[in-house]
């Protein structure tokens, strides 16, 4: 009798272990024939945390309508208008207090933490000043009315002086930068450059426009010069477009070009930006390749390293740690007179 009870539990038991043993086995699901089979590593990093901490911020400045004429923006710049200028949303004219929003964007290390390069339409452009000027009246956005336009007056150390300056307006586009179109050929007058008693030169800039948003005073370079080439940077593979920004600073020129066309290399150790989607560079020109990657959780890389553009020109950054802190004043003492 014992032994019969003993061999069913043997058998009760080999059973459960047999029920145990298939549950155990993993069977892989088969992967569709067209979906690659290499693991991806997701990226990390954020670049837009870049922007957002050092991009250069908006001024408010109040004006009322029938008494003040002009505002002066903590920089300088004298934005003058008339009173009958500025229309609600309803269409009806804007009377009282007023605000202005104003963002002065006028060197390199401005561009750069702003994300705010200089071209239009794949051509480079020198900058005399980017601006963008919103106007609101309790919390409603204002607009110039048929026919009125806003002086700027400023000043810049940057620019050299040329004659040819032209406005331009600007366009965001989904990077984030801005594509310049110009509008006229003679509404930006150049006053004589001059000296200050510490030598530093000061150039003036008056333009008129009868568009609010996105300005720029600038000039397009290189003039005649058809010697342009597209620039290849290499960046280590951690590196890719949602945690990297690379630039081009001009030495010798207040202009700054985004590199935006991003490449995975597969399975090289490198991938690499290119500017091609923007614009094409001058061979022969000075310049300073910048690059700032976020490759953890705020944990910040960057690059610095002066070229002088080859044709057909290819480089690779080394990164090295840094904080937002000393890359912004890293940008201020190379590009910052």
């Amino acid at each position: 009798m014992f032994n019969k009870f003993l061999g069913v539990c043997l058998i009760i038991i080999i059973g459960l272990a047999a029920c145990r043993k298939d549950k155990d086995v993993f069977i892989p699901t088969e992967l569709p024939s067209n979906i690659d089979s290499t693991i991806i590593v997701p990226s990390v990093g954020d670049i837009s945390k870049l922007y957002d901490a050092l991009a250069v911020k908006p001024v408010t400045l109040t004006a009322t309508l029938g008494t003040t004429n002009c505002i002066y923006t903590p920089k300088g710049t004298q934005i003058c208008f008339d009173e009958n200028d500025f229309v609600l949303p309803d269409g009806t004219t804007a009377t009282g207090d007023i605000e202005f929003h104003i963002i002065e964007i006028l060197n390199r290390a401005e561009m750069i933490m702003s994300n705010k390069p200089t071209y239009s339409n794949g051509k480079l452009l020198g900058s005399g000043g980017e601006f963008h000027i919103s106007v609101t009246q309790n919390g409603q956005e204002l607009t110039l009315k048929q026919g009125a336009q806003l002086s700027l007056i400023y000043y810049s150390i940057e620019s050299p002086f040329i004659p040819n300056y032209l406005l331009f307006y600007g366009t965001e586009t989904p990077n984030g930068d801005v594509n310049w179109d110009s509008v006229s050929t003679n509404q930006v007058n150049i006053f004589e450059p001059f000296t200050t008693q510490n030598g530093t030169i000061i150039f003036g800039y008056e333009l008129e426009t009868d568009s609010i948003g996105w300005i720029n005073c600038d000039y397009f370079y290189p003039l005649g010069l058809e010697n342009l080439t597209d620039i290849k940077t290499y960046v280590p593979k951690e590196h890719n477009d949602q945690n990297t920004a690379l630039f081009i600073a001009f030495k010798n020129l207040n202009a700054v070009a985004g590199m935006y066309n991003f490449v995975a290399e597969s399975p090289a150790d490198y991938n690499y930006f290119t500017a091609g989607v923007s614009y094409l560079a001058p061979i022969g020109e000075e310049v300073t390749l910048v690059g700032i990657s976020e490759i953890g959780e705020d944990e910040w890389v960057s690059a610095f390293k002066d070229i002088t553009i080859q044709n057909g020109q290819t480089d690779t950054l080394s990164f090295s740690p840094t904080t937002l802190e000393a890359f912004e004043q890293q940008l201020n003492d190379l590009f910052v007179p």
